[in-house]
C-alpha cells in the first residue's frame, strides 16, 4: 500500500510542520511500513534549532520513527479512525543529521514484531541517504482494540 502526504495527515491526524514523513510505501497493516522525508537547509527545524550548527533534533528523529510505526497499527483491521497511545520507547541516536545545502533523503523502516489485544511491540530504523542514524524500540497501545485477537508475526 502506498500513502501520500494527504493520506498520512488523515490517518495520523498530524499536519505540517509536525508531520515528519512525506510519503509511505510498502505499508502492510498490522505488520510494517516504510516512509520517506526529504530534508535540506530550508527545512523548518534546520532554520531554528542550533542556528550556528543546524542539526535535526533527536526528538524529531524519534517522531519520524513513531509516526511510521503508527501507520501499520492504525491501518490494522478495525483501527482506522482511532488513535493510539504510546506506552514506551527507547531511542538510540547513532549519528548527527546536519544541515545540507542539497536535499537529503530520510528513510524509515518500521516493523511490528508482536501484537496482542491492542498492544503492539516492534522497532524502527532511521537512515539518512542509506546510512543508519537512529533506531527505536516501541510499545504502542490502541485502547479501543484491547479485545482484538492476537495476530501472527
Amino acid at each position: 500500500m502506498q500513502l501520500t502526504k494527504k493520506d498520512l495527515e488523515r490517518i495520523l491526524d498530524i499536519t505540517d510542520p509536525f508531520l515528519m514523513i512525506d510519503s509511505a510505501s510498502e505499508v502492510v497493516p498490522g505488520r510494517s511500513a516504510n516512509a520517506r522525508k526529504c530534508i535540506g537547509a530550508d527545512t523548518w527545524f534546520m532554520r531554528c534549532h542550533l542556528t550556528k550548527a543546524p542539526l535535526m533534533p533527536g526528538v524529531l528523529q524519534a517522531e519520524a520513527m513513531l509516526q511510521t510505526f503508527a501507520l501499520p497499527v492504525l491501518l490494522a483491521v478495525g483501527h482506522e479512525g482511532q488513535y493510539s497511545l504510546l506506552k514506551q520507547f527507547d531511542v538510540s541516536l547513532h549519528k548527527k543529521i546536519e544541515c545540507s545545502e542539497h536535499n537529503r533523503l530520510l528513510q524509515v523502516q518500521a516493523d511490528i514484531k508482536e501484537s496482542r489485544r491492542g498492544i503492539y511491540k516492534g522497532s524502527a530504523e532511521l537512515r539518512l541517504d542509506g546510512e543508519l542514524v537512529a533506531s527505536i524500540k516501541i510499545t504502542m497501545v490502541s485502547p479501543h482494540a484491547v479485545l482484538a485477537p492476537r495476530t501472527p508475526t
